[in-house]
């Protein structure tokens, strides 16, 4: 048992947010429609692991960090790695890389649909359960449909909330609510008292 983890490699992600709960994202290098957290490997140059995501953040997005501006917020063993993922609570300098792979914000959705969608999701709840909101399209499209009071069992599935409206392009025969633009055209003149 202690032998295997001589050989254990240790794995580092950063959860960077915007003022809107974005997520930074960093696409993989030959797939640009996958994203996931900025991080990657412990080189034998890091003597520590913030070391690690300190470099990590500074390669793939050109944002400068400091060790104290980091809050390890969860890890994990999985198969022949242990990651580790760390909330960024201040950064400095702009996104610029020159490596081969996009950077950019978005939802919590996008990161958790990419290749590493376990752990990112993990990390999610990880967040949530320290009461840290990160933007996500599925909250946003429910409180969308909350002002419109219709928000309970809402059915959102990749991206897209489906409609019981006929002719709908989000039309769905097992669901018995209304997108957000059909409800307005259903009920915008009752509630108006429009004819």
């Amino acid at each position: 048992m202690i032998d295997k983890l001589k050989n254990l490699k240790h794995a580092v992600q950063a959860v960077i947010l915007n003022e809107y709960g974005e997520v930074l994202a960093v696409s993989r290098k030959d797939n640009h429609n996958d994203f996931g957290l900025v991080g990657g490997k412990k080189d034998d140059c890091d003597f520590k692991l913030e070391h690690a995501i300190v470099r990590e953040i500074k390669e793939e997005t050109g944002l400068f960090v400091r060790e104290k501006d980091l809050q390890l917020i969860f890890s994990m063993h999985s198969g022949n790695y242990m990651g580790y993922t760390y909330l960024v609570k201040e950064w400095y300098g702009e996104i610029e890389t020159d490596e081969p792979h996009v950077v950019k914000w978005t939802s919590i959705e996008e990161v958790m649909n990419g290749s590493f969608g376990y752990w990112n999701a993990l990390v999610w709840e990880s967040l949530a359960s320290m009461g840290i909101e990160v933007y996500s399209e599925r909250q946003e499209a429910l409180k969308e449909l909350s002002k419109l009071g219709q928000a309970q069992d809402v059915n959102y599935v990749d991206g897209t909330i489906l409609c019981r409206s006929k002719g709908c392009a989000n039309e769905s025969m097992e669901y018995s609510k209304y997108c957000p633009e059909c409800y307005d055209e259903e009920y915008h003149s009752y509630y108006n008292n429009e004819d």
